[in-house]
């Protein structure tokens, strides 16, 4: 807990790369920080203080090579980012990607908590009964349905669908989302008329546009919660909840865990770029 308040410190680690200081760096902490508080406090309701941390350097991925703030990405990093957190006494960490990236590895190593947003908002979905995926880009289809299978849930999948936003305005969805909730509400009523009853938004960015709606407030005044009546997972909602109900009163003894630096350098599913510098919103 952080030493001014009786608030749990959480680490939100981020795969999305840029420097601080760049036009990318200002939409992370202008646009996509505020807005993904915004949508985590109102889980967490004041009893968490959230930091976000970001790499500056990662690769570009054909998912997000339309992107212009966010063209790049580093999952590897979030070893690195969570090590950190651990060292600097967070009381659990969120790995802001809905892919989950390295989250059984960072588990294994890891002192403190470490929910993952994908699996978190699956489990949550699951609990529904039948569910649907939008996902935002064909190249996340496989990697979503893998996902989901590891998790044991794939009898309960009903499809995973592209959603049909362009890719180049995913990132204004943070600042308007009018048109994001719009396609949305279009791919999920395919999922619901397949039996669906309940839809995950299947991205870390496009989860808090819709939850908070900005720049649609008026039309959505409570955010995109539900699609005809079908329930839309609170994406961050469900990973807030289990980072605050996973803090442990103790951290994981050392003994029964791998180092860090076993973790980073064992080969992984991820490619390993060098992160560059750190910084924190």
């Amino acid at each position: 807990m952080s030493e001014t308040s009786d608030r749990l410190r959480i680490l939100v680690t981020n795969i999305p790369t840029a420097m601080e200081h760049a036009a990318s760096g200002e939409y992370l902490k202008k646009t996509l920080v505020p807005v993904t508080q915004s949508a985590a406090a109102l889980t967490h309701r004041g009893r968490a203080e959230l930091v976000f941390r970001f790499a500056s350097h990662g690769f570009r991925h054909p998912a997000f090579e339309c992107f212009r703030y966010l063209p790049e990405l580093n999952p590897h990093a979030m070893i690195d980012a969570v090590a950190w957190g651990e060292a600097q006494g967070f009381d659990a960490a969120v790995l802001g990607c809905f892919g989950d990236p390295c989250l059984a590895d960072i588990r294994r190593a890891s002192a403190i908590p470490v929910v993952g947003l994908g699996e978190a908002a699956l489990r949550a979905a699951a609990a529904h009964g039948p569910f649907g995926v939008v996902t935002p880009s064909e190249f996340l289809l496989a990697p979503t349905r893998h996902q989901i299978h590891a998790l044991g849930l794939s009898a309960q999948l009903v499809d995973v669908v592209v959603g049909s936003e362009p890719g180049d305005e995913q990132e204004h969805a943070l600042i308007n989302a009018t048109s994001a909730i719009e396609h949305f509400c279009s791919a999920s009523r395919r999922l619901i008329a397949q039996g669906a009853r309940a839809v995950v938004p299947g991205c870390g960015l496009l989860s808090p546009a819709l939850r908070m709606a900005p720049g649609a407030d008026r039309q959505w005044p409570d955010g995109l919660c539900e699609v005809d009546g079908v329930p839309v997972i609170d994406v961050f909602g469900c990973a807030m909840a289990e980072a605050l109900a996973a803090v442990r009163p103790s951290p994981q003894p050392a003994a029964q865990r791998p180092s860090w630096a076993e973790i980073s350098a064992a080969p992984g599913e991820v490619p390993k770029v060098e992160p560059g510098a750190f910084w924190n919103v």
